[in-house]
């Protein structure tokens, strides 16, 4: 772990002065992770993680850039509907969106990561916990026209949209540049097949007009996305969204005000399931607070290890009925 440090201030340094090429990269340059006793640490020198909300309403489909991932949080938001919030940590695609208004909840998220939270607008309590907490954040209310553009071809709200170059330029002008080490999750390296039920088919049910499903695609191996039984779409790709690993995390949740904005209760322990390579466990979450990442564990105590791809979080109302099988 020490050798781990002593190589990240190294890469810190060396960033300094290759600053200049870093915001024209056309990639965020990463450093590969170190490998030990079969597991990767995703513990990489890297510059700062970036979260992005997305809309998820039937009229901002098709989306573009959720492919390029590394992590996908959806929660439910008023009305029965959800919202997406997706996390980059080694690259950003050419085209990200489109891109929705703040969410206090998802604050908590991207707290996790120390990332810097791009968003067009937000709710009342998502404004104040941004001013509160100090939330690095890239507000599109502000930057319409600079850092994010409309594509015409949409119908407002649903049109906005960004990309790396923008991005990253935008990180600079507000200070938020500066390097974070992200060690989130523990992944495999070789492929983890999990010593549990079969995990096939997965429906998720958000509320009574809005549910998710995964089909197993054992060729790929990999779950491909549904969105309200029908397959979910990344423009920019031309493919079906999927999953390597589908985390689902029960939580409490109330409605917080007359919009029906929802309260979700991230801080504490709760039940979920664990799911990848067509099995799935039982597992528990914790997190001790709203700034603290959540672990999730194993039933042997032991937190839980990842297979190298892109990762769905799912957090839903504990009264859900999931369906796996």
């Amino acid at each position: 772990m020490k050798k781990i440090y002593i190589f990240c201030f190294f890469i810190i340094l060396v960033g300094i002065f290759l600053n200049a090429y870093l915001y024209y990269d056309k990639s965020i340059t990463k450093i590969e992770p170190k490998k030990n006793n079969n597991i990767i640490s995703n513990t990489n020198c890297l510059l700062r993680p970036i979260a992005f909300m997305i809309n998820n309403i039937s009229e901002a489909l098709p989306q573009s850039g959720i492919y390029g991932a590394d992590y996908v949080y959806e929660m439910l938001v008023e009305g029965g509907i959800t919202r997406l919030m997706t996390i980059y940590t080694k690259n950003i695609p050419e085209r990200i969106g489109p891109i929705r208004s703040a969410r206090h909840n998802f604050l908590d998220i991207s707290m996790e990561y120390d990332a810097v939270y791009a968003h067009f607008g937000g709710s009342p309590k998502a404004f104040s916990d941004i001013k509160a907490l100090g939330i690095p954040n890239l507000n599109g209310i502000a930057l319409d026209g600079k850092m994010y553009w409309r594509d015409e071809s949409r119908k407002a709200p649903h049109n906005a949209y960004t990309n790396i170059e923008k991005t990253l330029e935008y990180m600079k002008k507000f200070g938020y540049d500066r390097v974070v080490l992200v060690n989130h999750f523990n992944f495999a390296q070789n492929e983890v097949i999990l010593n549990g039920k079969s995990a096939q088919k997965v429906h998720i049910p958000y509320s009574f007009s809005y549910f998710v499903d995964y089909e197993y695609n054992e060729n790929s191996k990999d779950y491909k996305r549904f969105m309200k039984g029908k397959p979910q779409i990344d423009e920019a790709k031309k493919l079906q969204m999927s999953a390597k690993n589908i985390i689902i995390e029960f939580a409490k949740n109330t409605s917080m005000d007359d919009e029906n904005r929802q309260e979700i209760y991230l801080v504490g322990s709760g039940k979920g399931y664990f799911i990848t390579n067509g099995k799935y466990i039982d597992i528990t979450w914790q997190k001790s607070k709203r700034n603290e990442k959540t672990v999730y564990y194993n039933e042997k105590g032991e937190e839980i290890t990842l297979n190298v791809g892109q990762t769905w979080i799912q957090i839903i109302p504990i009264e859900a009925k999931v369906e796996i099988k």
